[in-house]
């Protein structure tokens, strides 16, 4: 969700139809508010939905062969490339930025509405809130 919340902040003004979103999210001024807001509590970036798990799922069985973690994209890459039997081409990097750990943005009442609204990514993934 963090990063949903740094999407609208940093990226989203770029679509013409996003903007009156995009004022009322900077209006909101924190984290914690936009967690509690409807795009917190029901939206991934510009898009419903209420988990990700949606994506890749049906009838709650995992439907693909393969589910890649952006934060282990490198590896990840690496795997899908010998699994195609293709070289694996190094992947570069843009728009990097230096965010602090996204755990440090959730108080206990945010932290619960993610625990609860994203369960099962949470479980499957392997996320934790605590160090």
């Amino acid at each position: 969700m963090v990063s949903s919340y740094h999407w609208w902040l940093t990226y989203a003004e770029i679509f013409p139809a996003l903007h009156k979103d995009v004022a009322q999210i900077r209006e909101m001024g924190s984290f914690s508010v936009f967690s509690l807001s409807e795009f917190g509590g029901s939206m991934l970036n510009e898009h419903h939905g209420r988990d990700l798990t949606e994506r890749i799922s049906d009838l709650n069985e995992i439907i693909v062969d393969f589910v890649g973690r952006y934060e282990n994209l490198d590896e990840d890459w690496s795997k899908v490339c010998r699994a195609l039997q293709i070289r694996a081409l190094s992947l570069g990097r843009e728009n990097q930025v230096a965010r602090q750990d996204y755990r440090v943005f959730y108080d206990d009442e945010s932290r619960e509405l993610v625990a609860n609204r994203f369960a099962r990514t949470i479980e499957l993934f392997g996320y934790r809130f605590d160090g």
